[in-house]
C-alpha cells in the first residue's frame, strides 16, 4: 500500500496491517527519502497488528509521501 498523500500545511496518517504488533508495542521506523517538506513524523500501533505511520507536509502544496521499504524496530512490552 503506497503512503497517504498530505495535503498542504497538514499532517496525514496511513495505516497497514503488521502481523505480530500488540496494541502496546513500542515502533521506532526509518523509511526511504522523502520529498522536500514531508516528513516521516512518527509510528504507533492502532490495535492489535495495525501499525499507523504519521508523515507532515511543511509546504503550501498537497504531497505525496514516498514509497518503498520501511524498516521497524519494534518493542513489545514484558520482553525480557
Amino acid at each position: 500500500m503506497p503512503p497517504a498523500g498530505v495535503a498542504a500545511d497538514d499532517a496525514g496518517e496511513v495505516a497497514v496491517a503488521v502481523a505480530g504488533l500488540s496494541p502496546a508495542s513500542l515502533i521506532f521506523v526509518n523509511g526511504p527519502e522523502q520529498p522536500r517538506g514531508v516528513t516521516l513524523a512518527g509510528a504507533r500501533t492502532d490495535g492489535p497488528g495495525r501499525l499507523v505511520l504519521r508523515f507532515i507536509n511543511s509546504t503550501a502544496q498537497p504531497l505525496q509521501a514516498s514509497a518503498g521499504t520501511y524498516m521497524l524496530f519494534v518493542v513489545e512490552p514484558g520482553g525480557h
